[in-house]
């Protein structure tokens, strides 16, 4: 029945024009050769296989079918045939795809964030740096140096603590 609705997707025929007739009687004949290969690869090896194809259907669009060929065995486990399984997958295919997208855009976008982060972490370093070092020159000299000595090494960390809180301001 699965087999029948999917025919009669692709080629637009009834289940009475389906019913007894062969790949080559539904299907142009490259593609009825296909799956005449297809069965006889399953029936020489005896093992399953499972494979998805595109089609066109009758209607103009594209559909994605997934094919489950396996081993028919009589009673002396001899193969006779095969028994084909196959659904339309198209919009778990398209699900898939946009899956796919959206998980590039992700990967991308995280690229960015750790490129932003690193930037900013350098940005943000360079006047700690100033800081810590006018602190610790003021420090180790506080008692050496003069008062106005000590009002610029004041005036050079207020200002460069200003500059940094202003740079993550801007940031947040």
């Amino acid at each position: 029945a699965a087999g029948a609705d999917w025919s009669r997707k692709i080629e637009n025929k009834t289940l009475d024009e389906i019913i007894g007739k062969t790949d080559f009687d539904l299907f142009p004949t490259e593609l009825a050769i296909k799956h005449q290969n297809d069965d006889k690869f399953v029936i020489e090896k005896g093992e399953s296989i499972e494979l998805e194809e595109e089609h066109q259907a009758a209607t103009g669009e594209k559909i994605i079918i997934q094919v489950i060929k396996t081993p028919f065995f009589d009673a002396k486990e001899k193969v006779f045939g095969t028994l084909g399984i196959f659904w339309d997958i198209t919009e778990r295919k398209h699900a898939e795809n946009e899956i796919k997208i959206k998980n590039e855009q992700l990967i991308k976008a995280n690229a960015d964030k750790d490129l932003f982060m690193s930037i900013l972490a350098h940005d943000l370093r360079s006047p700690f740096n100033s800081i810590l070092g006018f602190l610790q020159l003021l420090s180790e000299n506080l008692r050496s140096f003069d008062i106005d000595t000590i009002e610029e090494q004041i005036k050079l960390i207020y200002n460069s603590s200003l500059h940094t809180y202003q740079l993550l301001d801007e940031i947040l």
